[in-house]
Order: structure tokens, then C-alpha cells, then sequence
């Protein structure tokens, strides 16, 4: 088994934000083939984060977290339903969560979540997270005690693949990811 070490940070210089936009492109234009609006309108407010691999310090996941604001969700348009019976003082959506190809079966999925859990606790007053999750990873998520919120459905826009909300409480799936990571090594 390799063991690998990840360094979590905040975006905070220009040339962070645009490696982190370079890396977002080369997914999304890989993985779903679709081609992003680099920043888009919530990237002004959101607060965006990469994850490095501490030996080779390349950029190998990246994730955002959107509060509401301006009546919205980054969400909001594609899952109306759902989205507009969350309390905004209350959560703040996960999105854009990216990880590189080669690393993708190395739990960074949950290294993001477990390490956004930690900053939310740490930071904001939000006490519940939401995302918009493709079908084939709402098992993996339950895992650290997330539930799924409405019906799938195929976003147009997401290249008509079918997305589900899924919503957790912060300091749970804080404390389910701490006692899964701490019996294996990253």
C-alpha cells in the first residue's frame, strides 16, 4: 500500500485561484466532458479549497463551499424543490468537489469532506452541509452519515447525468469520517 500525506488549504492568492481554475477545466473537460464559465458568479463569494500531495505537491482534488446568497443556492436552479426547504442560516452546499484521475480511488473524495467538516466547525456557523451527488456515490457518502434529500434527476447541464442531493449534519459525519481515517492510512 502506498501511503500518501495531503495538505488542505483555503485559496487565498491569485495564483492559487487560477491553478485551482486550470485544474477544475482539466477535470470537467476530462471526466464530463463539458466546458466550465471560469470563475462563475459564485466563486466570488464561495470559498474554495485544493488538496496537494505533500510529497509531490501537485494539485490532485479541489472542492468549494457556496452559502446561500442573493435568494440562492448555487443549486438552487436544478433542484428547486429541495433546495429552497433548507434553512440558509443553517447549511452551505458543497460543490465543485474534483479529484484527479489518478487519485480518485484513494479516498480523497472523503479526505475533502472530512477536512471541509473540520474547516465548517472551525469557521461558520453552519451546522449542516448539502451537494449534489451522482447516483453511483450516494452508497460510498451514507457511509459517513449522509442521507439523500428528494428524487434524482438528470441535469441537462451536467452532461444528463442523474444527481441527487444528499445533506449531512457537520459534526457527525465529522466523527464517522475521524473513526474510518484514523484505521487506515492516507
Amino acid at each position: 500500500m502506498i501511503e500518501r500525506r495531503y495538505l488542505f488549504k483555503l485559496v487565498e492568492k491569485d495564483e492559487e485561484y487560477r491553478s485551482l481554475q486550470h485544474f477544475r477545466q482539466i477535470i470537467y473537460t476530462g471526466k464530463q466532458n463539458y466546458i466550465l464559465n471560469e470563475p462563475d458568479r459564485f466563486d466570488t463569494y464561495s470559498y474554495n479549497f485544493i488538496l496537494k500531495d505533500a510529497t509531490t505537491l501537485d494539485l490532485v482534488a479541489s472542492c468549494r463551499l457556496t452559502p446561500y446568497k442573493n435568494g440562492e443556492f448555487e443549486a438552487t436552479s436544478m433542484f428547486q424543490e429541495v433546495v429552497s426547504e433548507l434553512d440558509p442560516a443553517n447549511y452551505i452546499q458543497l460543490n465543485r468537489v474534483n479529484v484527479k484521475k489518478d487519485y480518485r480511488n484513494n479516498y480523497l473524495h472523503a479526505v475533502l469532506f472530512w477536512e471541509i467538516t473540520k474547516w465548517v466547525q472551525q469557521n461558520l456557523p453552519h451546522q449542516k452541509f448539502f451537494s449534489l451527488c451522482e447516483l453511483n456515490l450516494v452508497r460510498f457518502y451514507k457511509e459517513f452519515g449522509v442521507e439523500t434529500l428528494g428524487e434524482p434527476k438528470k441535469i441537462e447541464k451536467r452532461n444528463n447525468k442523474t444527481y441527487v442531493i444528499i445533506a449531512g449534519d457537520v459534526a457527525t459525519v465529522a466523527s464517522l469520517m475521524y473513526q474510518k481515517f484514523t484505521k487506515i492510512k492516507l
